[in-house]
């Protein structure tokens, strides 16, 4: 790096250029740093979803000629309240010690609501082949706008969806506000 300086300094190229491209080898180099994500599946923990209500069957009824079934509302398949309270956990934590909060959440699974805000594929994003989701959360009074990553499977999946819709995802926490290898859910 200090011989590409030099060799700029000498072809009499102006200070701006040499901290642009000081800064865009500093960023490349801060990219190729990142570590890559565990291959083999960690421990984690979700927030329970029930996937389907079946009521049991019972072994043998007399059949009748009236029909009384009662009409069953069925649960949502997220808890909304509870989606919130982990959020707030998770982002209190954070906010009270980042390190602290990194090894008790980073890395693992959690399903959130929240309203969409924006979607694109653009910069870098097209790069990784990856669909960024900004998502609105409330967090109390405080409205907080997380970074959500799909990966290119979900890309019709996201066309569905305007801004100010509601949208249900599962995701990994990378931190409060920024969740990766994220799963739309549908109710």
């Amino acid at each position: 790096m200090w011989l590409l300086v030099n060799l700029i300094r000498r072809s009499g190229a102006k200070k701006p250029l040499i901290g642009m491209l000081l800064s865009a080898i500093l960023f490349i180099v801060g990219i190729a740093s990142i570590p890559s994500p565990p291959t083999e599946p960690s421990s984690s923990a979700v927030i329970p979803v029930e996937n389907e209500v079946t009521p049991e069957e019972p072994e043998s009824e007399p059949v009748s000629s009236e029909v009384t079934t009662p009409v069953q509302q069925q649960k949502p398949l997220v808890d909304r309240e509870e989606s919130k309270r982990v959020f707030s956990e998770i982002r209190a934590a954070y906010k009270a010690n980042e390190l602290a909060a990194e090894d008790k959440y980073k890395g693992k699974t959690y399903t959130l609501v929240g309203v969409l805000n924006g979607i694109t594929d653009s910069g870098l994003n097209k790069l990784a082949g990856t669909i960024t989701a900004t998502i609105e959360i409330k967090d109390g009074n405080t409205v907080c706008y997380i970074f959500c990553s799909f990966n290119e499977s979900y890309r019709e999946d996201l066309k569905k969806y305007s801004v100010g819709d509601e949208i249900i995802f599962k995701g990994e926490c990378s931190s409060w506000g920024s969740w990766t290898k994220c799963e739309l859910i549908k109710e």
